[in-house]
């Protein structure tokens, strides 16, 4: 019982299906390119942060110079915080290789899958022709082809074991 006098909604039911979503090799592909994408914008912005922290440090040298101790430790203070976010971007665009690498071998075991997938059917189909043939031979096996004379077992001489040992 609710405290309040009203009942609870029930959750809706979950999903009947097991096959989860369908993943079609068009969206694999706009997702690697997504993420091309986005590491080549990260490259951008590490090159421009990379400015920024050159021109900090050119700015704190030469306040130095001028003996403006102050003003050369907020352009430590900033190069060091452009520093920070070029680390995350690092972190950022291993991510992205990480992902993307993934994704590329998710493609190529799909490729093999499908590959060995054809391969089990067409050898499915031959191990059938063979079934054919084989039964074929089975028949033959029942009603069998005249030998050659030489061949026939009449014509092998019998050795009984103890000629052999003696």
């Amino acid at each position: 019982m609710n405290l309040f006098g009203r009942k609870k909604a029930e959750p809706p039911p979950p999903p009947t299906s097991n096959a989860g979503p369908t993943v079609s090799a068009s969206s694999t592909l706009n997702a690697i390119t997504k993420l091309r994408d986005a590491g080549d914008t990260l490259d951008k912005r590490e090159d421009y942060l990379n400015n920024k922290i050159k021109k900090e440090t050119d700015e704190a040298k030469k306040f130095m110079g001028q003996g403006k101790k102050s003003q050369a430790l907020q352009c430590i203070k900033r190069k060091k915080m452009y520093e920070g976010q070029v680390e995350k971007i690092g972190q950022a665009r291993l991510n992205l290789e990480t992902q993307q690498l993934a994704l590329e071998q998710l493609n190529l075991n799909k490729e093999v899958v499908e590959a060995q997938r054809e391969g089990a059917k067409t050898m499915a189909s031959v191990t059938a022709q063979m079934g054919e043939w084989l039964s074929a031979c089975a028949l033959r096996a029942v009603c069998p082809v005249p030998r050659p004379r030489d061949m026939s077992p009449r014509h092998v001489r019998y050795t009984s074991p103890r000629r052999v040992l003696d």
